[in-house]
């Protein structure tokens, strides 16, 4: 088994990995309404969005907590939250940037035709 990852046991390292997820996902909760109000994002992704940072707000807390406990089998949520928030991000990065591509010849032409 793996002594130290990064300067840290395990251990230490599943509780920072915990928090910082869970620290991010607040982060970006607290940010998607301007994001809504400023309809930078639609409202159907928006709301699925919402809904993985709170679980993943969640199972973060359960990450750390089990990880104290040594309950290692309940990492496992954590996994699959975390692997399905990374799947929706790069769908909804991919998907962003084909709009700025679309929408550059656009842009293009707004600013140089004055």
């Amino acid at each position: 088994m793996t002594k130290k990852v990064c300067c840290l046991r395990p251990e230490t390292f599943g509780v920072v990995i915990g928090c910082l997820s869970s620290v991010a996902s607040t982060f970006a909760t607290t940010m998607l309404p301007f994001f809504l109000a400023a309809r930078v994002i639609e409202l159907t992704i928006g709301v699925i969005l919402l809904l993985l940072l709170v679980t993943n707000i969640v199972t973060s807390f359960i990450l750390s907590i089990a990880i104290l406990k040594k309950q290692y089998h309940k990492m496992l949520p954590w996994l699959i939250d975390s692997g399905l928030l990374l799947f929706f991000l790069t769908i909804l990065g991919v998907y962003g940037l084909i709009m700025f591509i679309h929408m550059s010849d656009r842009i293009f032409f707004i600013i140089y035709s004055s």
